[in-house]
Formats: C-alpha cells, sequence, structure tokens
C-alpha cells in the first residue's frame, strides 16, 4: 500500500472514531443526564450547551494558535493522542458517575468537548491535504458514508434504551462505555496520521477574516445563523424520541436506526426531487418538508407500528434532504468567497459553520431539557405536539430566510447543480 493510500486508510479509520463520538454525544448524552445520572432535565440542557459554546469558542482558539505558533505544531501528534484519551475516556466516564451530581457531569462534559477540539482540528486540516491528493469529492464520499455509519451505530445501541425499563440500568452504561472505548480504538492511528501532515496544512485550519466584500460576508454569515436555529430545531426531536414512554417492541424502539438509514437513503432521494431548484429553494423545500413531517409525528406515533413507520420515514428522509442541502448551499457560498486573494477565507468560512453548529445541537439539548421539565411524566406522543409546533415553526422561519432562489437564478442564469456526495 503506497504512503498516499496509507493516509487516506488512516483518516477513514480515525474519522470513523471521532464520528462515533460526535454522534454518540448529541444523541446520547443529555439522556445519559436526566434518565441515567438523574439530573433536572433544564440543569440538562443548560450543560449540555454550555460544553457545546465551550467546544465552538476553542475551535477557533485552537486553529488560531495552530497558526501563529509554527513550533506548535511539531507537538501536534501528542497533543492529538492525548486529546484522543481523554475524549474516550470522559465519554466512558459520564454515565458511570453518581446520580444526581451536576457538577462533576459538568466538568466531565467541557472536559470532553474540549478534548473532542484538539483533536477535531488538525484532523479536518488533514482532510485538506488528502483532498488536494486524492480530489474533494473522493474525500467527502468517504466522510459522508463513514459518519452515517457512526451514525447508524449509536442509533443501534439506543434501542435498548428505548426498551421497557433499560433507564438507568448497568446495560445502557456500558453501552455508552463500549461505544467510547470503539472509538479509542479506532483512534490509535491519528498520531501518526497527524505526524504526516505537513506543517502548512494545519494553517488552514485557522479562521480568518475573508477578502471579500461585505455583502458575501454578510451571506455568510446569515446563512450559518439560520443553520443553526435549523439544526437546534431538528436536533431536538431526535433527542425527545428517546424520552417517551412508549412500549419497548415494535417501530418506536427502533425509530433512531430507522431515521439514521432514511437520512443515508435521502442522499440519492432528493437530488432528482430538486434537480432545477437553486440550492437555496432547494433547501427551502427540506426545510418546508421537514416541518410538516414534524407535525405528523405526534399523529403517527400514537396510532400504531404502521403509521408510525410511514412519519418516521418521512421525517428521516426530509431531514437528510435538509442535511445534504445545506452542505450543498454552504459549498456554494463558500465557492464565491475570494480565495485567491486570501487563503484564509475557507478556514474562515468552515470555522464559523461548525462554531454555529455546535451551538445550534447544544441549543437542541436545552431545547430538549425545557420541553421534558414542561410536562408530568410519562411523556407520551400527544406530550410532543406542543414541541412539534415550536420545530416546525422554526422550519419555516429557516425556509422563509434562506429562500433567495429567483434572485439566484435569474443572476446565474442556471441552477446550481448539487454535489452527490
Amino acid at each position: 500500500m503506497r504512503p498516499g493510500q496509507r493516509q487516506l486508510l488512516a483518516f477513514g479509520v480515525t474519522h470513523g472514531g471521532k464520528s462515533l463520538l460526535w454522534a454518540g454525544s448529541d444523541a446520547l448524552f443529555l439522556y445519559t443526564l436526566i434518565e441515567i445520572l438523574e439530573i433536572s432535565p433544564p440543569l440538562a440542557g443548560g450543560l449540555f450547551i454550555l460544553a457545546s459554546f465551550c467546544n465552538a469558542l476553542l475551535d477557533g482558539l485552537w486553529g488560531r494558535t495552530l497558526s501563529r505558533t509554527p513550533t506548535l505544531q511539531a507537538g501536534v501528534p501528542a497533543i492529538g493522542a492525548g486529546a484522543a484519551v481523554l475524549a474516550c475516556a470522559m465519554f466512558a466516564l459520564l454515565p458511570m458517575l453518581r446520580p444526581d451530581a451536576a457538577l462533576a457531569a459538568g466538568l466531565v462534559l467541557v472536559a470532553f468537548r474540549c478534548a473532542f477540539s484538539l483533536l477535531d482540528v488538525p484532523h479536518n486540516a488533514v482532510a485538506a491535504v488528502l483532498a488536494g491528493t486524492h480530489g474533494h469529492l473522493a474525500v467527502a464520499r468517504w466522510r459522508t458514508a463513514i459518519g452515517a455509519g457512526a451514525a447508524l451505530v449509536v442509533a443501534a445501541t439506543a434501542i435498548p434504551l428505548l426498551m421497557a425499563n433499560a433507564a438507568g440500568t448497568g446495560t445502557a452504561k456500558w453501552l455508552l462505555v463500549a461505544l467510547g472505548g470503539g472509538a479509542l480504538v479506532m483512534l490509535a492511528p491519528l498520531p501518526w496520521l497527524l505526524a504526516t501532515v505537513p506543517r502548512e496544512a494545519m494553517r488552514s485550519a485557522a479562521p480568518a477574516r475573508p477578502g471579500t466584500d461585505a455583502a458575501r460576508r454578510r451571506d455568510l454569515l446569515r446563512f450559518c445563523l439560520v443553520q443553526m436555529v435549523g439544526f437546534a430545531a431538528l436536533a431536538s426531536v431526535g433527542k425527545a424520541i428517546l424520552h417517551l414512554d412508549i412500549a419497548g417492541t415494535g417501530v418506536m424502539a427502533n425509530a433512531l436506526l430507522l431515521i439514521a438509514a432514511l437520512r443515508l437513503a435521502s442522499i440519492w432521494i432528493w437530488p432528482p426531487l430538486t434537480a432545477r431548484l437553486p440550492l437555496s429553494a432547494s433547501l427551502a423545500v427540506a426545510y418546508l418538508a421537514t416541518g410538516v413531517a414534524v407535525l405528523l409525528l405526534p399523529v403517527g406515533i400514537g396510532h400504531g407500528d404502521i403509521a408510525a413507520l410511514a412519519v418516521l420515514s418521512a421525517y428521516g428522509v426530509a431531514v437528510g434532504g435538509v442535511i445534504l442541502m445545506v452542505w450543498s448551499r454552504f459549498s456554494e457560498l463558500l465557492a464565491q468567497l475570494d480565495l485567491a486573494a486570501d487563503r484564509g477565507a475557507a478556514a474562515y468560512g468552515y470555522s464559523l459553520f461548525t462554531a454555529t453548529t455546535k451551538i445550534g445541537l447544544g441549543l437542541s439539548g436545552l431545547m430538549t431539557g425545557l420541553w421534558i421539565a414542561d410536562h408530568a411524566p410519562p411523556l407520551n406522543a400527544s406530550n410532543l405536539s406542543n414541541l412539534a409546533l415550536i420545530v416546525a415553526t422554526l422550519c419555516a422561519a429557516c425556509a422563509a430566510l434562506g429562500w433567495r432562489g429567483r434572485r439566484e437564478a435569474s443572476h446565474a442564469g442556471a441552477p446550481s447543480p448539487i454535489p452527490r456526495t
């Protein structure tokens, strides 16, 4: 195997480990805080978003530090190795804390998010180097397929948590520990991978102000803020499903796995449906479809397995469409920046987008915690109605704020192609 192929393989394996940590923390940490550690839902939501803010802030600071301190780059492999061990250890430690240990849980969450950032930023720099060698499409396909696979693993792990009387048992705790252990094994090649990256690549991770006109900067900032709200709304639905009091068999026990599988399938479903629309209009349509699917969730879940299967499938396909169109539209906006005049423009865009995304996912935990606190247990499908109404309203707002299809179409003369990755 040639060195370039070894790098690509090591990147794929380590991206899988990183994706397990990220998907597992986003999907299961709030559940762990509330159901296993017995922390009040509002406080759990607050801890969740605090850790997300720390992650977003450290992304920018760590990237800037690597860019401005060349001597530090030689130590990046060791830092990445230490960060991987710490992140996996904190992931496994969280469910093992004693009940009602809010302060300890908050410290573990912040330590996990900070360690994750220390390995995430240089790992993203590796992706930029590999894209230059193997092609952007090839690396994007690796990332998409591996990330979706990790989401499916996490969704399968959540099945026992949805079974009757699974909350708070040793089985639930050890499933999370197993995820952390698996991620650590997959992250083992990370130090070698980071050691093979040219030092110049680390500079691409630093956020910098793009050398473009103010209007394009505002477009990018507005897009990122709109998606922050959209991701906060959509991610709260998956977290809420984990807390519904549902019988331990049937479709609902596999709800997250079903949604994850259809999110992956939507990569092939959506492009033909929106081939004649500009990307901003396609994204608006995906948000509107998701809003409708969310409104139907409480009705379908409360009317048996067949209805639940239908609404969960529709929701999975719609959410997958949003994610696909968001990344496609972001790529389109990034391409409009003056990359030749300022090489930091792309890094600025990615830094802004990932930071706002992490804040949005943190807000989803707060939304879910407040929703749980607003209802007396047990939570059922009818209790999901008010959260569904809020999410659908936010989806409609994101669609309205992002709809600029006519102006783009008249300006560009043709719809923009959708990347099929």
